[in-house]
């Protein structure tokens, strides 16, 4: 049975089992926000399909203001109603950024005059 969840359409007692991707992660999550080292197995998968569910919805608004190929600038725009998870995506680009400039920074082309691809080849 198919019921519609905002733009997204799920499955209600499928028979079929999907593969929970995120359980690992989420347990993880609920560990390092308080609940108990082992939380129960229905909890973490209930909030995996949470999860699903606000990714899936999130991927949708962000195809439908996209004009072609997604961008990141059509997922800050569907982040745009929630200012704190805007604020979020922002940090991060800011951060990805950053990162990208030091590792660029830290990226010797030669060691000690030997082009880095040589020095490669002759250890192997």
């Amino acid at each position: 049975m198919l019921q519609c969840r905002g733009r997204c359409w799920f499955a209600l007692s499928s028979p079929m089992k999907r593969k929970r991707v995120f359980v690992k992660e989420v347990r993880n999550l609920l560990y390092g926000f308080g609940d108990v080292p082992n939380p129960l197995p229905e909890t973490a998968e209930a909030l995996d399909e949470l999860l699903e569910w606000y990714i899936t919805d999130l991927c949708d608004m962000a195809m439908s203001r996209a004009t072609g190929k997604l961008k990141t600038s059509d997922f800050l725009g569907a982040l745009a109603k929630d200012p704190k998870k805007l604020a979020r995506a922002h940090e991060l680009l800011k951060l990805e950024k950053e990162l990208k400039n030091a590792r660029a920074a830290f990226d010797v082309q030669e060691i000690a005059g030997v082009p880095l691809k040589a020095a490669k080849r002759d250890n192997v």
